[in-house]
């Protein structure tokens, strides 16, 4: 199976890439949304991993955007921000799982392994209502067997409303999942394809395609021979607005002795590899949280700042306020935490060990 990992930091990226190998899974990897759309113009994939620190386009609105342009394939977003603000937006945006940095390898397996699962039993290249087929991979449309001749966009009309069955659909609904925001379309454009759809269908016999709901929209009728489509699925709403967003899966992880061995002696091995590049990294922090305590201990200002957010927090978030209250809150676990002497001594320690332990492999 093919996975798409768009991460733009090269050490995170070849681990995940390593790792996912290792089970036997064909990996690309782009650095930022541009490369991420060019990947899936080429080929198509099963799976799609974004972190959403991005330059550029963040992971949140690349996935906004892919699931407005029609992709469907399962998006798995890696965010190193605990945040509930993030973790509804990313879901609303339309990914179908989030998982934390940082991640652990046999968590993160479970969870990719659970949504290549859930795509495969939800994939469906064939539509069937009545005596009409939808034929998606090969954007064939057959009735009675007859092919039907359609255009582009009457194409995509079709298969929307075939694959939202049980919905009523208007307009707004098709503007949202059809159309490219820098090229949307009028409502009366919209109803002028939909008419021309239906005068289609009427034209070879079908005519109770679909039902107008005045002040609603419109509705999948009944066909003359079979019932409405069993195996299909609903396209994700890209507005959010269909249902509640997926939850993050609780995965209980279980693997067997030897995939853990397995497991446990490949990120052996990519440790020593990283071992130089984490110093380094390591060195910078230290450095920076250092003179920045020093700053912070020395002003007069900070300790009431810190009170200050504090009570703001919790105020702002009884009353509602959550998503700035949760800000907040953060800007104050920040400044904790460049006073937090113990923290830099644990780092300290950490470092210390990283140089012991680059010794022993060299």
């Amino acid at each position: 199976m093919k996975i798409l990992l768009v991460e733009d930091d090269p050490r995170f990226s070849g681990i995940i890439k390593l790792v996912l190998s290792e089970e036997g899974y064909d990996v690309t990897i782009r650095t930022e949304s541009s490369g991420c759309f060019l990947a899936l113009k080429e080929q198509p994939y099963n799976l799609a991993i974004l972190d959403i620190l991005l330059p550029g386009l963040d992971g949140i609105a690349l996935c906004r955007e892919l699931r407005r342009k029609g992709y469907s394939l399962p998006i798995l977003l890696l965010t190193a921000r605990d945040r509930t603000s993030d973790q509804v937006s990313g879901l609303d945006a339309g990914a179908d799982d989030y998982l934390l940095k940082p991640i652990k390898v046999a968590e993160f397996m479970a969870r990719v392994r659970a949504l290549l699962r859930r795509n495969q039993i939800t994939d469906v290249s064939s539509l069937r209502w009545g005596e009409l087929q939808l034929l998606v991979e090969k954007g064939e449309v057959t009735y009675q067997e007859k092919p039907l001749s359609l255009t582009a966009i009457e194409f995509r009309i079709l298969e929307f409303f075939l694959r939202n069955h049980s919905r009523t659909i208007d307009c707004g609904d098709l503007i949202d999942n059809l159309w490219e925001v820098d090229s949307l379309p009028s409502e009366n454009t919209v109803r002028s394809h939909i008419k021309k759809l239906r005068n289609k269908l009427k034209a070879v016999g079908e005519k109770n395609f679909l039902e107008t709901l005045y002040g609603m929209g419109y509705r999948l009728g009944k066909p003359n021979v079979s019932p409405p489509p069993s195996d299909s699925t609903p396209i994700r709403s890209i507005s959010g607005n269909q249902g509640s967003p997926l939850q993050p899966q609780t995965t209980t992880v279980s693997r067997s002795t030897p995939e853990q061995q397995k497991l446990v002696a490949l990120l052996s091995q990519l440790r020593g590899n990283y071992i130089g590049s984490l110093l380094r990294d390591l060195r910078v922090l230290l450095e920076g949280m250092e003179v920045l305590s020093q700053r912070l201990t020395q002003d007069p200002q900070i300790a009431p700042l810190i009170k200050t957010a504090h009570n703001l927090s919790s105020l702002l978030g009884s009353l509602g306020n959550e998503q700035e209250a949760q800000q907040i809150k953060s800007f104050e676990s920040a400044l904790e935490t460049l006073l937090n002497k113990q923290l830099q001594a644990s780092l300290h320690d950490l470092y210390g060990d990283l140089e012991q332990e680059q010794k022993t492999v060299s």
